[in-house]
């Protein structure tokens, strides 16, 4: 029972189920399936969830304790061991989200608050991540690179105190470091602290580094430079610095700032400096940000902030309701929608939307353990909301995956009856139809849903197949045909155009698709019941020369290609050979000896490497196999050449010696 001790001490979600599903049967069109009545739903649900808390507990591969911690969060967004655990296995660079929906529950966790952080400081955001770091440093202090982090952001983020203080840390665990030295040195600049500024300075060790110049330069000590207007001097800081006096300009902008630190011509002119030097990159993604931010009136950073909100009931809806779970194939949508139903249901636990868009993720995930916990779900939302369409739609889902295709049909005329624009309805009912028999309702319905959706395969297919058990066989060839032309490598819609065929007295070209699915899906048209059926020896041995035919064609491919190799060696090393010869012919005659020389080695380590690889090429194809795939002419002409490459070897071999 620890799996129920679990599952119940989760929280309002839990309870909030237990007691609307506890509350009066409901006056159903459809009773509940057995095995999912309230107290076994939440029962499977709970032992499923105690499952992949074990994938955790047992150490499996990061990437399956990953996901099984996902999975529990859909169900339980509150659980203690996904928010002590889960940011660890999701790792950093991850959406705001991923970090939030941990701090939601457990807002000092040390390690979603540090990835958070890291992708805010990242971003430019240093002010924005200082909240953020200091959670996750004070719980982590022991932790070099956390507290290192948070002393680099802070001291972009100008917040001197929490500069020095986090990388006094980190040096007390590393021993030594140049960088939080240098930075930890400016933070003392700035703060007025010289003697330990110094001290940092001189440990550092980079007596060329912007800071420590300015820091001799008593450019720190606040604003004690009187000539001029500000405007004035960052004109002429701009002037030195575009006068290759980099360090200069920015030493004198500095200054200004000291002065007063918005002044957005000296931010601006800044910033020019910083994206000119490498050295600077850091500073100018950080200043680029605190200055937009200045010149929109604090719009960019509360923006930023707005998105690390924690969301509404409604946003969460909103958002779950606008995602496609249709196109999931990592199933990331459908676990999100699911979470953020459960979410919603925690604040709201009477919110009939909720309740829907939860039984429409989970029946969707189509995990078995869970249907009872999404029938249930959608039956609370049409107890909250008789007129919910959806909510009949997914019962008739779970009902057609036990194979209760009538109950199904009851459930989707009922969802039609309260919107009968949505073609999903007669899509899902004439395939019950199809399967139940009645097949001239089917076709009426899955008629009605391809004339919105012509090619949707599934809907042909499922007319096709009310058509045939209609005896109508060329409407139910048309429709093959038709997802035929959608996907030609789909094997169920090959395969069920063979009885459509034999049943029009058209053998021959049945065989013929038979024959071509034994070439392409052997196993699977053996194991089809109506294909094995109709299976002959001759239909195999037709199979087999298909297949051999095909072998043999790429086995003349192959040798092709590989001819084709050899060739593009051999032939520049044959008109590069020609050349050497030409060339050797006229070097008496030649009025720059050295040169010509100089060239004719070049030609010969040239037509050396060529020849050499056409030998190796040809060689290995004529011992090949596929040796047998080229033409006489082909043939012939491999041999030919290779001769010619022996005889030319032999030449370069003389033309060698005589150079050498």
């Amino acid at each position: 029972m620890l799996f129920l001790v679990r599952w119940m001490a989760a929280g309002a979600l839990t309870a909030a189920l237990a007691a609307a599903l506890a509350t009066g049967a409901m006056a159903q069109i459809q009773p509940t399936p057995a095995g999912w009545e309230p107290d076994e739903a939440i029962a499977k649900s709970a032992a499923w969830v105690d499952e992949q808390i074990a994938v955790f507990e047992r150490r499996e591969p990061a990437a399956n304790i990953k996901q099984a911690l996902r999975l529990t969060q859909m169900l339980l967004p509150d659980d203690p061991i996904v928010t002590n655990q889960l940011a660890f296995y999701h790792g950093g660079g991850q959406p705001d989200h991923v970090y939030l929906d941990i701090l939601a529950f457990r807002a000092d966790e040390p390690v979603a608050n540090y990835f958070l952080a890291e992708k805010l400081s990242a971003e430019g955001y240093v002010n924005l991540a200082l909240p953020y770091y200091a959670k996750a440093a004070s719980r982590r202090p022991n932790e070099e690179a956390v507290q290192y982090n948070a002393g680099m952001n802070a001291f972009y983020a100008e917040d001197d105190a929490a500069c020095i203080a986090y990388l006094t840390r980190a040096l007390e665990i590393s021993g030594a470091s140049q960088q939080a030295w240098l930075k930890r040195g400016e933070c003392y600049a700035r703060a007025g602290k010289k003697t330990e500024a110094r001290a940092d300075f001189l440990k550092a060790d980079l007596g060329g580094a912007y800071s420590v110049r300015m820091f001799n330069e008593r450019v720190f000590d606040g604003c004690s430079w009187a000539w001029g207007s500000l405007d004035d001097r960052v004109r002429s800081a701009a002037a030195t610095a575009d006068d290759w006096k980099t360090y200069e300009g920015y030493r004198e902008l500095t200054r200004v700032l000291m002065c007063e630190p918005k002044h957005v011509g000296a931010l601006t002119e800044r910033l020019k400096l910083e994206d000119r030097d490498n050295n600077l990159k850091r500073h100018a993604l950080v200043h680029r940000i605190q200055l937009q931010n200045l010149q929109d009136g604090g719009k960019t950073y509360a923006a930023r902030l707005q998105a690390l909100q924690q969301p509404t009931a409604a946003m969460m809806l909103a958002e779950g309701q606008a995602i496609d779970m249709s196109n999931d194939a990592g199933r990331d949508k459908r676990v999100r929608a699911a979470y953020l139903a459960s979410r919603v249901l925690m604040l709201e636990p009477d919110n009939a939307q909720a309740h829907l868009l939860r039984a429409r993720a989970l029946t969707n995930l189509g995990i078995g353990q869970l249907s009872g916990l999404a029938w249930s779900h959608a039956t609370i939302a049409l107890r909250a909301d008789p007129k919910l369409a959806g909510a009949h739609f997914v019962r008739a889902i779970l009902f057609v995956r036990g194979k209760g295709y009538s109950e199904a049909a009851t459930e989707l005329t009922a969802a039609i009856a309260l919107d009968p624009n949505d073609m999903r309805f007669y899509a899902q009912r004439g395939d019950a139809y199809a399967q139940l028999g009645r097949n001239a309702q089917a076709v009426q319905d899955l008629t009605r849903f391809l004339a919105s959706s012509p090619k949707d395969i599934s809907a042909l297919q499922g007319r096709a197949l009310a058509y045939y058990n209609l005896k109508q066989y060329q409407p139910a060839f048309n429709d093959l045909d038709a997802a035929f032309a959608v996907d030609p490598k789909n094997f169920a819609v090959r395969a069920a155009i063979v009885p459509v065929l034999d049943a029009m007295g058209r053998k021959g070209d049945a065989d013929a698709v038979h024959i071509m699915l034994l070439v392409d899906h052997e196993a699977e048209a053996k194991a089809q019941a109506y294909l094995a059926g109709r299976m002959t020896p001759a239909l195999a041995a037709k199979a087999a020369d298909v297949k051999d035919g095909q072998a043999y064609a790429a086995l003349e491919t192959r040798a092709k290609d590989k001819f084709q190799a050899f060739v593009d060696e051999y032939s520049p090393g044959e008109y590069a050979y020609n050349n050497l010869i030409l060339d050797m012919g006229n070097a008496d005659s030649s009025l720059d000896p050295e040169k010509t020389m100089k060239s004719i080695k070049s030609t010969a380590s040239f037509v050396d490497a060529r020849l050499k690889a056409a030998r190796r090429l040809g060689a290995a194809l004529i011992e090949s196999d596929d040796a047998a795939g080229l033409s006489e002419e082909l043939l012939g002409k491999l041999v030919s050449y290779m001769v010619h490459v022996e005889e030319m070897q032999a030449g370069l071999a003389r033309i060698m010696d005589t150079l050498n």
